[in-house]
């Protein structure tokens, strides 16, 4: 199965985030714009992982949640892109869930994980570029000063993703920060 760690924004953050994009779906319509269903922060991607392992997998959110307090107020804030896709990136920054996704890593390695080595960029997919003449540019720029409201980050999810034409994601386990 294919599992990657994350953390949801809470209601009143989608909301704000759907009504921001809302004027650009028609605008930039060559771009495929990912459902709400789908936003969500990637603390850490495992990758493909044997059923097996999932228990492995929970100890190590269980440890990692333990050693880190709920974080008190984060928003979605900016724009960026990496090639064809456009996201939405988070505040304050240095972030305050840096700390809690390089320790998740740290931790998902030492267990045997192949967790990715660089750098934690925070950020929320919204759009993919169909082709590399897409308003990506475009996308970025009207979201260049995209302000979200803060909501509190009190878990972290474990994610079962399915790949396709119609990705699907379901919520496997969820772990309180602060144990």
């Amino acid at each position: 199965m294919r599992l990657f760690v994350a953390v949801w924004p809470d209601e009143g953050a989608l909301a704000h985030l759907e009504a921001a994009l809302a004027p650009l779906r028609g605008a930039l319509g060559d771009l495929r714009w990912q459902p709400r269903e789908r936003w969500h922060l990637t603390l850490a991607f495992l990758g493909e992982v044997d059923e097996a392992r999932r228990p492995t997998v929970r100890r190590a959110l269980g440890d990692v949640a333990s050693r880190h307090d709920p974080v008190g107020s984060v928003a979605l804030a900016g724009a960026g892109a990496f090639g064809r896709i456009v996201w939405v990136g988070l505040e304050p920054r240095p972030s305050a869930l840096e700390p809690v996704a390089r320790d998740l890593a740290r931790s998902l390695r030492e267990k045997g994980f192949p967790i990715e080595r660089r750098a934690w960029t925070p950020h929320l997919t919204v759009a993919r570029a169909r082709s590399a003449t897409a308003h990506v540019p475009e996308a970025c720029e009207a979201l260049h000063d995209y302000a979200g409201p803060g909501w509190p980050v009190r878990e972290m999810t474990l994610v079962r993703s399915t790949t396709g034409p119609s990705p699907e994601y379901a919520v496997l386990d969820r772990v309180a920060l602060g144990g």
